[in-house]
């Protein structure tokens, strides 16, 4: 009965918060605030004003990530509401008929069940966070900075701040679920009328059996999160030169973009006309207008990564590419970078 309200309460308890304490600032004013994720939804504190909130996780912008981990995760607890219950049910057919199979199955499913909560939770929620931020670099599970010189707003408005972060109560109470649920093993063992381990063999293995295909399709099961990827620049800056055999080299000096997302664009700068257009990526060897060269392979235009613009094909002069045309980079059609005119050889 202990797990099985241990169970409970690990459902509605928090499972993750973010504290930060901030102060004394210039002033000498010094507030807490914190933020508590639980099955639900995420609970957030501000001392300064006492303001309090609590919102759904349907509520909660730019968390999809982390929403779509903490349903999963109440899955797994129903999951382990119907584990817990068996093995009372089990605990109670042992008490009244001696038989042991049924609550010995239940235990150890509950058990490892209860373990594997926590770990899986640990283990995706910083994937989730990145995926949410786009940032990257969250940390680890759990941990505390401090940065006493942290200026805020106006210059010389200095704070000293302190940030920590880490499981929540929800998080210890499946694994205080996991202990208590082991307790039970020595009553089932030795109490009834065939003490000992040897007719509890089957039992135990087919819980065993039955919790890991619950613990492979929960993994499998579990929408994984986008793997982080650095966000696009705002802009790119390039730097042009014409080189020998008649052909332009665009490198790239500044900014970053997902090569896929990003167009290259020429335009005969006296008629307007595009004489070519073409996704980045499409610049590889057997490309008559251009070749793209990837230096560091991330599959992204960034700094040290250059374009060489084909002037001649087979021995001719590109129709397609000429001094005095321009050059463009567009991603969605909105302009990063532009070649104002490519140089006269």
């Amino acid at each position: 009965m202990i797990a099985f309200g241990l169970i409970i309460g690990s459902i509605l308890g928090p499972w993750y918060s973010y504290t930060l304490r901030d102060g004394p600032n210039s002033s000498g004013v010094t507030f807490t605030s914190s933020t508590e994720q639980g099955l639900f939804g995420e609970y957030r504190f501000r001392s300064e004003n006492d303001w309090r909130q609590f919102s759904n996780w349907s509520d909660v912008d730019g968390r999809n990530n982390q929403a779509r981990l903490y349903s999963h995760l109440f899955s797994l607890e129903l999951i382990a509401v119907v584990l817990a219950a068996g093995m009372v049910g089990g605990i109670a057919l042992h008490m009244r008929k001696g038989k042991r199979g049924v609550a010995a199955a239940f235990t150890v499913a509950t058990v490892i069940w209860c373990v594997f909560m926590p770990m899986f939770f640990m283990l995706n929620l910083e994937p989730a966070n990145d995926a949410d931020s786009r940032e990257g670099g969250v940390g680890s599970f759990w941990g505390e900075r401090d940065d006493p010189d942290s200026e805020i707003g106006a210059p010389g408005n200095i704070h000293h701040r302190i940030s920590t972060w880490g499981p929540g109560t929800g998080w210890f109470l499946s694994i205080l679920a996991a202990i208590s649920a082991v307790v039970t093993l020595p009553v089932l063992l030795y109490t009834g009328p065939r003490p000992g381990f040897a007719d509890l063999r089957i039992p135990v293995a087919a819980g065993m059996v039955g919790i890991i295909c619950l613990v492979g399709a929960a993994i499998l099961l579990y929408p994984q999160p986008p793997p982080w990827e650095q966000p696009d620049s705002d802009s790119m800056s390039t730097r042009t030169q014409a080189v020998q055999g008649g052909d332009w080299l665009v490198e790239i000096t500044g900014g970053s973009f997902r090569a896929s997302g990003l167009e290259l664009v020429v335009i005969n700068s006296t008629t307007g006309a595009r004489t070519m257009q073409a996704r980045v990526p499409a610049g590889n060897a057997d490309n008559p207008d251009f070749f793209w060269n990837d230096s560091n392979r991330n599959h992204r235009l960034d700094a040290g990564d250059s374009i060489l613009l084909k002037g001649t094909v087979n021995g001719q002069p590109n129709p397609n590419i000429l001094a005095g045309f321009k050059a463009q980079f567009l991603k969605n059609d909105i302009l990063v970078a532009t070649i104002r005119e490519l140089p006269p050889h």
